[in-house]
This record gives structure tokens, C-alpha cells and sequence, in this order.
């Protein structure tokens, strides 16, 4: 890792190493599914004022229900589609995320 982000920063490209205790998005996340699930189940999201692409779906703006985010846990961030189609628009791009860097 550490080698593969030096190579990324002698590019002057920004990378570091995300300290994470767990490993989302992966079948680790498995046996909290449904507990995750049944937890979120009373939200009744609305939907957003401003635009919203998803790193989790690629189905237009999404409905940020409980298997949203049962998705968003388990499955692979779609994070370069995610950018790609935002690209075809805008030019700056804001990161909202519960980690602290």
C-alpha cells in the first residue's frame, strides 16, 4: 500500500491511506444486514432539492430508504461512475463523508 501510494504522490496526485476498522463493502458486512435493515426501516426520506449522484446506484437520484443504505454498506462504491457523470456538468466536486482524514 504505502508503495502504491508513493508512486500515486510522485505523480503529484493526491493519495493517502484510509484507516478503517472494518472492511465495508464487502461480505464482512453480511451478518449486520439485516439488523441495519430492520433499524432503518421507519426512514422516510424525501427527496433531494439539489442534485444527488449516488456512489452506490447509477439509476438517477435515489431513495435514501433503509436498503439504500444496506446498499451503500455491502456493496462496491461506485465512486469513478459517480464522477464521471457528474463530470459531464459541473467541473467541482464536494466529498460528504462521517471519517474522520
Amino acid at each position: 500500500m504505502a508503495a502504491a501510494i508513493t508512486a500515486v504522490q510522485q505523480q503529484n496526485r493526491f493519495a493517502r491511506r484510509v484507516n478503517m476498522q472494518v472492511a465495508s463493502h464487502t461480505a464482512s458486512m453480511d451478518p449486520i444486514l439485516a439488523e441495519l435493515r430492520s433499524a432503518l426501516a421507519g426512514l422516510a426520506p424525501k427527496l433531494p432539492v439539489i442534485p444527488l449522484l449516488s456512489t452506490v446506484t447509477d439509476t438517477g437520484t435515489p431513495r435514501l430508504d433503509a436498503d439504500y443504505w444496506v446498499a451503500n454498506v455491502r456493496q462496491p462504491v461506485r465512486l469513478s461512475q459517480a464522477v464521471a457523470a457528474a463530470g459531464q456538468d459541473h467541473t467541482t466536486f464536494v466529498e460528504i463523508s462521517p471519517t474522520r482524514c
